[in-house]
């Protein structure tokens, strides 16, 4: 009788390279601070302005594990989202702007992971 095994070649390779993949999808700090740097500028221009230190004060960040577009201006949030019982009226500028931006933003995330899937090599 003989023995029919598969052999892979190139599997440790493989494994090593998809490992590496994962490791640094799970990452995404330069990717999720390049979106929220492209968003700011534009989010900022949407700002209501009064004295323009809120549309000044917009700034885009990214951690490891989320873009961030904000203000870190204590009226920001009251703002952006509105506050009803002070009769402040929601004036979404960053959402709209990510809205508007949603197809530039979800592009450049693909990017992102098939640069790191083209990485994956097995034999």
């Amino acid at each position: 009788m003989t023995d029919s095994g598969v052999t892979v070649t190139g599997a440790d390779r493989l494994i090593a390279s998809m490992k590496k993949a994962a490791r640094d999808l799970s990452d995404l700090r330069a990717v999720n601070k390049a979106v929220a740097q492209s968003v700011a500028p534009e989010a900022s221009m949407r700002a209501p302005r009064r004295s323009g230190a809120l549309a000044k004060s917009v700034r885009g960040t990214g951690t490891k594990r989320e873009a961030r577009v904000r203000s870190p201006l204590v009226y920001g949030n009251p703002i952006h989202y509105g506050w009803p019982s002070r009769r402040i009226v929601a004036n979404p500028f960053i959402v709209d702007t990510i809205d508007a931006r949603k197809d530039k933003v979800a592009d450049t995330y693909e990017k992102a992971v098939e640069q790191e899937i083209e990485q994956i090599r097995g034999a």
